[in-house]
């Protein structure tokens, strides 16, 4: 009985024997792509890390960028808004220089602008002066006035 199981196991692995030698070619196979697999998994790990730092360096300077793009319109509305300011200046002057010369007459009233100004400036000191003397009149008064405010409020 010994030899008859020794010949069907013998029998069994000569049948078994290209299934085995399979397997391990498979495993051997499989053994190296594994390898390969982990190989490249790590090349991708690494390589969208390095994306991903590159993706947020960008942003960082895209938005710096942006920023300053900011910066420098406003900066160049400023200056825009300065020249018009200096260029409504310079008009004003050269106006002026061709009223002064006789070129131009500024109005009916005043042959400058200059004139116009000095006017003003002599009306609000008359009337700045008027004021002053009502003041002292008033304050001269005030006691008299408040006398009589007393005794009638009595």
């Amino acid at each position: 009985k010994v030899i008859e199981l020794r010949e069907k196991i013998e029998a069994k692995k000569k049948v078994l024997q290209p299934y085995v030698s399979n397997l391990q070619e498979i495993r051997t196979q499989v053994s190296m792509m594994e390898s390969e697999f982990d190989d490249k998994k790590s090349l991708f790990e690494h390589t969208r890390a390095g994306l991903e730092s590159e993706n947020e360096s960008l942003r960082e300077e895209v938005a710096s960028l942006v920023r300053e793009c900011r910066r420098q319109e406003s900066l160049n509305y400023a200056i825009g808004a300065q020249r018009n300011a200096l260029s409504a200046s310079l008009r004003r002057v050269e106006d002026e220089a061709e009223f002064t010369t006789g070129k131009r007459v500024f109005s009916e009233q005043y042959r400058t602008r200059t004139e116009m100004l000095q006017g003003y400036l002599r009306e609000l000191d008359a009337r700045s002066t008027q004021l002053k003397r009502d003041r002292e009149l008033i304050e001269a008064n005030k006691v008299r006035h408040m006398r009589q405010m007393f005794m009638f409020s009595n």
